[in-house]
């Protein structure tokens, strides 16, 4: 169920998809449309955020700031899945995978 029908936060209805994803890959089955339009849609959220949290740590390091206190803040997070597509490949796989 995708996080705009109940879930807390669309991270739990990533984990629950890239957990589908990789016990498939793990069996050898074939991933649907769905599932595969998903794990793309997440791969490429996760480079977003790493992307994200590089641009935040070398903004730190260049005005001097700790560095260790980069971080890519929860509403980033929320665009970048837009932007990526992976929350509308969450909504997709509501009906199943």
């Amino acid at each position: 169920m995708p996080f705009r029908r109940g879930l807390g936060h669309f991270t739990q209805s990533m984990l629950w998809s890239s957990e589908a994803i990789a016990a498939r890959r793990e069996a050898g089955m074939h991933l649907s449309d769905r599932l595969a339009a998903a794990e793309a849609a997440l791969e490429a959220r996760r480079a977003g955020v790493i992307t994200a949290a590089r641009h935040s740590f070398q903004e730190n390091l260049a005005f001097g700031r700790n560095s260790f206190l980069s971080r890519v803040s929860e509403e980033e997070k929320a665009a970048i899945a837009e932007r990526s597509g992976a929350l509308g490949a969450m909504d997709a796989l509501h009906p199943g995978y």
